[in-house]
């Protein structure tokens, strides 16, 4: 293909907003399985439903990506475990281990000295 077909090919999809709304959006994840490589602990199962982000899966989730160091946990936004579970759909990979996740800023000075 050359590069003016090309370029005319992208300015005419632009002009056309709804041909970029008629593809298929694809499904969301709802499972993930995780494990922190420093407290040996995992999680495996649901997060997601048809109605949302389940609060109990969620409250799991804050508890196992928490600070390590301090116990110090912070609400993990759901969008953040949407993400990375579409990264490990996209590469075809069913679970992913955690090195590091929320720090407090007592951690970070520490870790910094």
């Amino acid at each position: 293909m050359n590069r003016r077909f090309f370029l005319a090919a992208i300015a005419g999809l632009m002009t056309q907003p709804t041909a970029v709304f008629a593809l298929p959006v694809p499904s969301r994840p709802t499972r993930i399985s995780l494990f922190n490589a420093h407290t040996g602990e995992s999680f495996s199962g649901p997060y997601r439903n048809a109605d949302g982000p389940i609060t109990s899966a969620m409250t799991d989730l804050d508890a196992f990506l928490r600070d390590f160091h301090s116990g110090a946990e912070t609400r993990i936004d759901v969008a953040v475990i949407d993400f990375l579970a579409a990264v490990l759909s996209a590469v075809g990979e069913k679970k992913a281990t955690i090195l590091s996740a929320y720090r407090t800023p007592a951690t970070n000075a520490m870790l910094a000295r």
